[in-house]
């Protein structure tokens, strides 16, 4: 989803994708050719081909906001009321991006409650299994990212400094794209179906 959020950084007054290359080499995103310009410019392919081909995106130049960003505190009941309002502002909605799948799925509830839920893609994030894959085996959501935190592979690298060992400039942690063709083994795996 890196690869959406460059997109829609130009759309966000005050943002852009300069500043959100940059914030994202600060907060230690890695990418195999070492900058987030440098993967979005050479590297990004396949990104931009599941957003193309889940009718996501056609081309860049045709993301338009349809409401300025709001703050949905991760709660399901923030998610649905920022979506009535985006419905009532708004005739076309094709894509809801939410920053978790709670909001995701208020969104989807929001979209529901109007009968317009079953033309717009709904993306969350957090892929816990008994929420967003749910969701996603469910066809409600379009598909949700696992990403690991940086937490533990942090305390793993100053123990490695502590010790002396040496350690490697750049590491990258795993991502998951969740979606309506890896969901169901997902939930198997977590014994949920």
């Amino acid at each position: 989803m890196c690869y959406l959020q460059v997109l829609l950084a130009d759309l966000i007054a005050g943002v852009g994708r300069v500043r959100i290359m940059a914030d994202m080499d600060a907060w230690g995103y890695s990418f195999r050719l070492g900058s987030t310009r440098a993967w979005f410019e050479g590297d990004a392919e396949d990104a931009r081909e599941w957003l193309v081909t889940h009718k996501i995106i056609d081309q860049e130049p045709g993301i338009i906001m349809a409401i300025e960003p709001a703050d949905g505190d991760w709660k399901q009941d923030k998610g649905y009321e920022i979506m009535a309002r985006a419905l009532a502002e708004n005739d076309r909605i094709d894509l809801v991006y939410a920053h978790n799948d709670p909001m995701a799925f208020g969104a989807y509830l929001a979209a529901k409650d109007e009968g317009r839920d079953k033309d717009i893609f709904f993306l969350g994030i957090d892929g816990i299994p008994g929420e967003g894959t749910k969701w996603v085996s469910e066809g409600i959501l379009t598909a949700t990212f696992l990403y690991d935190t940086p937490g533990d592979e942090g305390i793993q690298q100053v123990l490695r400094i502590l010790a002396g060992a040496p350690i490697a400039k750049r590491i990258t942690l795993p991502t998951m794209t969740i979606d309506k063709g890896n969901a169901r083994d997902i939930l198997l795996t977590h014994g949920l179906r």
